[in-house]
Formats: C-alpha cells, structure tokens, sequence
C-alpha cells in the first residue's frame, strides 16, 4: 500500500473524496437488524464533528454523507491559506481540537532554544492543518472513543485508514458529489432529495430557501454566502445566462453549474436509482449541453454515478487526465481510464 504522501499531491489536484468505514458489523448510524438496536443519534455526533473539524483546518468541504456504517466526505485542500495564518491563529486552532498540546510549548520566551522550540511545533501543527490524513484523523477518532465506550468495548471501530481518491477535474468533481449526495436513495435510505438527511444536498437546499425568503422580505436579491450552510464550500446561484444578462455575484462558487443546475442534474440521476436503474431516460436538451460543455456524455452520466461505488478507481478524471497522472507517479498506468471512457466521451 502505497503511502498517503505519494497519493496526495496538491500540484496535481487539490480536491479528493474520502472515504471511512466501520469494522466488521460495528454500526456508525442507523439500526441493527440482530438485535433492534437504533444508532441513529450517532449521525449528529459525526457530523457535528465534522463541523467543527472543518472550520479549523484548512480544508473546505465541498459534499458530505454519513451512511449506516460509512461515511464519504468531499473536500478541497487549501495549503496557501494556512500558510498566511499568524502563529497565534495556527495556535487558536490547533488548541480548538487538541487543548492538551498547550503543554508541549515552552514557557521561557527569553530563552532562545525556547523560541526556537515553540517555532517548529507551530510550524508542525501549521502543516497538519492542511494536511488530509491529520483532518481524517480530527474526525474518526473522537468518534471511535464515544461509539466503543457507548458499546462498552475496546478495539478498532473504523475499518484501517480511511480511502481517498484525487478528483483531477470539474467532470470528477460533479460526479462524485452526484455521487456521494445520492447515497441515501441509492441505499434506499430516501426517496427524494428532501428525504436525504446528513448530507449536504440537504443542507444546501435548506440554507438556499431560508435566503429565498429572507431576500424576498428584504427586496433584494438572493446573496451566495447567506443561502450557503457555514461548513460547506458555496456554489453559484446563477446560470451563465444571468451572467451575461448583467446579473453578477462577487462571491465566487467552485463549481462551473449553478446550483439550480446541480439539483437538476440530481434529481435526474435519482430518478434512475433504485427499480428504475433499468430506466435509462435522456436528460432535458439544457441539462445535456451543460454537461457536454464539461466534456461529460450526457447519456452515460447518471448510469456512471449509480455504479460509482462498483469501480475500483485509483483516481477520477478524463482518460487524459488519468495518464498524465499516472506518468507523474512513474507508473505505466492507473486503473480508471478505461472504466470511466463512457463517462467523458462526447455522445
């Protein structure tokens, strides 16, 4: 197994999906079928925690889902940001999720080994924030120690280190969210978008709403910050065309669709989950250029995102994104490329 340093390389894509799972029969959420037990309310533990989590690395969320026994997180990972963080807000952080550390810095600010001490912890823990395995770890750990001790056991509960794949462009980037925000109904969980608690589908369409209304009280337009939950990354509230009309947002979102669009595209792909995965019906003539105009085949795009989950994929992108990938890794090739032709071939 290769290490995580040699899998994650911000010069080639700052933005991956990560995935943690539960050990054996161990249950993250959800109920136990053998004995009636409900694990429901551990899906607010995990993602209060990943609140928290989010708001003091320098990591951003893009998609979320918390599922029975795993979870899958999408996020991008902001290096230059942390890097402009005074030591004194790098410390604020740090101490927001670890305030036992305090201890490990030196007290003597007169003594120079002292300062020089202090300087490379904090340079230290500047690093882990930004750093994917340390935000994976923030996260499952806590959450391992509260579930063993509620089942009153010892042990592993999360199935070895967590799994992640580069995404290496916007194509990736869409069908992977699609992805992880349709988990629920692919489970059976949910039967529409509303239903999809703890993910963030869910969160964005509430928050949007919320503004709606608020906007339309206030007589003014709908603001991107303000109808975007706090942990999550915004996306833009507007098409191209309202672009072009004049209709400009200052805050930028990450995404090349606009979040009208994204739900769209969703509810499309969930309408082929499920008994109508043998349904295979064409996207509306807009839904289709707009993903054409990302180099993705319309016809092949939600039964891509449907089985997602059965394709053993090193990394996500075109076919020439994959190879070149794979060149910078010194290796002849990575699997993907193939699996995923369908998916990025113009129809």
């Amino acid at each position: 197994m290769r290490p995580r340093s040699e899998l994650v390389d911000l010069d080639s894509t700052r933005w991956y999906h990560c995935t943690q799972r539960c050990v054996r029969r161990a249950f993250l959420c959800g109920r136990d079928p053998y004995t009636g037990k409900s694990y429901e309310h551990r899906r607010g533990w995990l993602e209060a925690r990943i609140k928290l989590v989010s708001s003091v690395f320098s990591i951003d969320l893009g998609s979320k889902a918390v599922q029975a026994n795993h979870f899958h997180l999408v996020i991008r990972i902001d290096r230059d940001r942390a890097t402009t963080w005074s030591d004194e807000e790098v410390m604020r952080r740090w101490f927001t999720l670890y305030p036992g550390t305090k201890s490990e810095l030196k007290v003597n600010p007169k003594s120079k080994k002292d300062r020089d001490s202090n300087a490379k912890l904090i340079a230290e823990w500047r690093h882990r924030l930004w750093d994917i395995s340390w935000y994976m770890k923030a996260i499952s750990e806590p959450i391992a120690r509260r579930a063993n001790k509620e089942d009153g056991c010892t042990g592993r509960f999360w199935e070895g280190r967590f799994k992640s794949q580069p995404l290496l462009d916007d194509g990736a980037l869409i069908g992977c969210m699609a992805y992880v925000d349709l988990n629920p109904i692919r489970a059976g969980e949910a039967k529409s978008l509303e239903e999809c608690d703890f993910t963030s589908v869910k969160a964005r369409l509430s928050a949007y709403r919320k503004e709606k209304r608020r906007a339309a009280l206030d007589g003014r337009r709908v603001m991107v910050a303000k109808a975007t939950p706090e942990h999550l990354i915004p996306m833009p509230l507007r098409c191209a065309t309202d672009v072009e009309r004049g209709v400009k947002d200052t805050e930028d979102g990450f995404l090349p669709i606009s979040l009208e669009s994204y739900v769209e595209l969703l509810q499309w792909t969930a309408e082929m989950t499920g008994d109508n995965v043998s349904v295979m019906r064409r996207p509306k003539r807009g839904l289709a250029m707009k993903l054409r105009s990302l180099g993705l085949n319309p016809n092949h795009f939600a039964q891509s995102v449907i089985s997602f989950h059965q394709l053993t994929l090193q990394v996500v992108g075109s076919p020439e994104n994959i190879r070149a990938e794979a060149k910078r890794r010194g290796m002849r090739h990575l699997m993907g490329a193939r699996k995923l032709a369908d998916f990025y071939c113009a129809a």
